[in-house]
């Protein structure tokens, strides 16, 4: 039982201590198993990658605000590539239709995809149109 908490331990030091290109991969990664472990029916490995990825954003909300739409992101990037290799065959393709990166601030397009109601707020509409003159 003591091995299992070190390791528990261990994972959470390295969670917390991964540059944002680690962490980009990282969860990349994470969200390709998320999918691979639910095909497999591995409900242990599924759940384990899900709080993976819950613990990642929690741990890195404060320094990457959008990290949850970046998780989204990759969610969407990897189901696309499993439907395209099911149907390599097809002549359509799947495609990209935008890029979303993992950013230290928070940008309007960002907003779209996890704050809504921040964007038809009257005073930041204001703000950012006399910003803009």
């Amino acid at each position: 039982m003591g091995n299992i908490s070190n390791l528990e331990n261990k994972q959470k030091e390295l969670l917390n201590n991964l540059s944002k290109n680690e962490l980009k991969q990282y969860i990349l990664y994470l969200t390709r198993y998320y999918y691979t472990n639910f095909n497999d029916g591995n409900e242990k490995l599924f759940n384990y990658n899900l709080n993976l990825l819950k613990d990642i954003a929690e741990n890195y909300k404060e320094t990457y605000p959008n990290i949850i739409g970046f998780i989204y992101y990759n969610l969407f990037l990897n189901a696309n590539i499993l439907i395209s290799e099911s149907k390599a065959d097809s002549k359509i393709k799947l495609a990209e239709p935008f890029n979303y990166n993992l950013n230290e601030t928070e940008e309007i397009e960002e907003e779209l995809s996890h704050d809504i109601k921040a964007i038809f707020n009257k005073e930041r509409i204001r703000e950012r149109y006399n910003n803009e003159k």
